[in-house]
């Protein structure tokens, strides 16, 4: 699955998706929200006694902007019509002893 970042701030007590440089140094909130069409998978930020219901806000704000970046991206992968390559296969006996890790076989 795609992931797409979208950065938000709060400025002038307004949330802005991609702000200008100018407008995040004057913002009381900032965020970096990764994720994919299904869910939020990293959030970085940094803000100024910021809410908790506000928060939630930014991130959802962000994950509904999120989504049709990942729905774009999976669009040009579908009409270049090439498969994805796996990155690495690990070898079996590296998988058996990875999963054997903290188990009792």
């Amino acid at each position: 699955k795609p992931v797409a970042c979208v950065r938000v701030a709060e400025v002038d007590g307004e949330l802005v998706i991609h702000p200008t440089k100018n407008q995040v140094e004057d913002a009381t909130l900032e965020l970096v929200v990764s994720g994919t069409e299904d869910a939020v998978v990293m959030i970085e930020g940094e803000g100024e006694f910021i809410d908790d219901k506000r928060v939630l806000e930014a991130v959802q704000l962000a994950h509904q902007h999120i989504i049709p970046i990942c729905q774009a991206i999976n669009s040009l992968a579908s009409a270049v019509g090439k498969e994805k390559e796996p990155v690495y296969d690990m070898p079996q006996a590296a998988m058996e002893a990875v999963s054997a890790v903290g188990t009792d076989g």
